[in-house]
């Protein structure tokens, strides 16, 4: 199933889609979580929603080639755990692909 197309957008405590113009969904306000923070995490909820395929996209990019093999280090800032980088890299935005 896929989400709700992109982008969308903050109207309060509101997460709206900008295809439809309908409410997604209301962060709550409760006393833990004052209106101030709801409307703190719809925010933070659409930003990480309207950059996740771009993210994913520079996470891809974000890749050097060095002696004929694809590396995620970048060249110069290799560790003593070069392969364990890679493969923490690869895992990572296999993750985020999900």
């Amino acid at each position: 199933m896929e989400h709700t197309k992109t982008p969308w957008y903050g109207n309060g405590r509101a997460i709206v889609t900008a295809f439809c113009q309908k409410e997604i969904c209301l962060c709550h306000a409760e006393d833990e979580f004052p209106e101030d923070i709801a409307y703190a995490n719809a925010a933070f909820i659409v930003r990480a929603v309207n950059a996740h395929e771009k993210l994913v996209e520079a996470l891809r990019n974000v890749s050097y080639f060095r002696t004929g093999k694809r590396c995620w280090c970048e060249p110069g800032r290799e560790s003593d755990n070069h392969e364990g980088q890679c493969l923490a890299a690869r895992e990572d935005l296999a993750l985020a692909e999900k």
